[in-house]
């Protein structure tokens, strides 16, 4: 029973150590880079975030859409998180 429980342990703490995708900022951003490149790291991390908190994931997703610039798919991210928490219609 032992081994069996330690086996169950040890298979299901392997995902803790899943690597997270890496996602380089450039290096030397000046000026007009910046603008730029904050577009393609959103754009990058937005394809492999993740978060099981589906408030806190749609928070975020919102943010880096708006980031670059699909403002239609950001608005109803919000709509989607507003629902979620339930939000009065007639609050801003």
């Amino acid at each position: 029973m032992r081994f069996l429980l330690g086996f169950l342990l040890a298979t299901l703490s392997l995902s803790s150590f899943a690597q997270a995708p890496e996602v380089r900022a450039p290096a030397g951003l000046q000026g007009n880079d910046v603008d730029a490149a904050m577009v393609v790291l959103a754009r990058d991390v937005g394809k492999a975030y993740r978060d099981d908190d589906r408030a806190r994931y749609l928070t975020t997703l919102f943010r880096l859409q708006l980031v670059t610039g699909r403002y239609l798919q950001a608005i109803d991210s919000i709509g989607s998180l507003r629902a979620l928490r339930n939000d009065d219609a007639s609050q801003p």
